[in-house]
């Protein structure tokens, strides 16, 4: 499996403030809520789940294929010149 180089482009500085503090805001209400079970959670945990269903179903070369044919869709592989997957 080859990895490919990604070529990391700069953010404007109002985009990098308004994301920490997004990060800052939700690490200090996690903190807050330790112990008790978030929408944060509620979302991942089916999500996280369905996908060892997914990925465990079609066997261990199976599961190989699908994970590169995944990393491919979301590299942006196989979109055509309308920037439409799947299309001619």
């Amino acid at each position: 499996m080859e990895i490919r180089e990604i070529d990391w482009k700069p953010i404007p500085r109002a985009q990098f403030y308004a994301w920490m503090i997004f990060y800052g805001v939700l690490v200090v209400y996690l903190a807050r809520h330790l112990r008790q079970l978030t929408l944060l959670d509620d979302a991942h945990l089916p999500i996280h789940e369905a996908g060892h269903l997914l990925f465990s179903a079609r066997g261990k070369n199976g599961n190989r294929r699908l994970r590169a044919g995944t990393a491919k869709w979301r590299s942006g592989a196989g979109k055509s010149a309308t920037g439409k997957v799947g299309t001619p």
